[in-house]
């Protein structure tokens, strides 16, 4: 099986799915979840260990290379998905279920017409085709819903800092209006 370039909406669905399911039922130390909690570098470094974990086992044969690009490209669309408000959170996991479902019947279908003995060879490679191409125009569009969301919540949070600090409030200026910094975006 190879991995290709879908492979973020299956490995994020499956990764919000078991974040929704640990939940329900946590019997996890005390210690460990306080020390997850207290200690941020700790906190996405087990999600991201999470990621790659989860790429191997969905794809045992995957190259290095694309085990890093991928599990880069989860764990920062998982990231940009968690800074978003909450209400946007949830229609960004929803769409990416959606997604998933689609892509889901997308391969079935693939899978009947590879195994059609009705359809000539070209048509076979057309349908494919475009399927491929709508799995992949779904997943760049879904990227691109992400990152944009992302940036409207921060903008509308800077704003907010903006507004609090002409009212007297000094504490979210400094965050805010110090030189910006893409790993402090994704990170704090």
């Amino acid at each position: 099986m190879q991995l290709e370039f879908q492979s973020p909406i299956k490995i994020l669905t499956i990764f919000f799915i078991l974040i929704i399911f640990s939940s329900f039922t946590n019997k996890l130390n005390t210690t460990f979840l306080d020390s997850l909690k207290n200690n941020t570098f700790m906190k996405h470094s087990m999600i991201f260990l999470s990621i790659v974990i989860l790429i191997t086992l969905i794809y045992p044969n995957i190259s290095s290379l694309k085990l890093v690009l991928n599990s880069i490209i989860a764990f920062v669309l998982f990231i940009l998905i968690n800074k978003t408000s909450g209400h946007t959170s949830t229609i960004l996991i929803l769409f990416l279920f959606a997604i998933y479902f689609y892509k889901y019947h997308i391969d079935k279908q693939n899978n009947r017409i590879n195994k059609s003995d009705v359809i000539n060879e070209y048509d076979i490679y057309k349908k494919i085709s475009k399927n491929t191409f709508d799995d992949k125009l779904l997943t760049c569009s879904f990227i691109i819903v992400v990152v944009i969301a992302a940036l409207i919540y921060e903008n509308l949070k800077f704003n907010e800092s903006i507004n609090t600090t002409q009212r007297g409030g000094a504490q979210n200026k400094m965050k805010y209006t110090n030189n910006f910094s893409l790993l402090n975006f994704l990170f704090n």
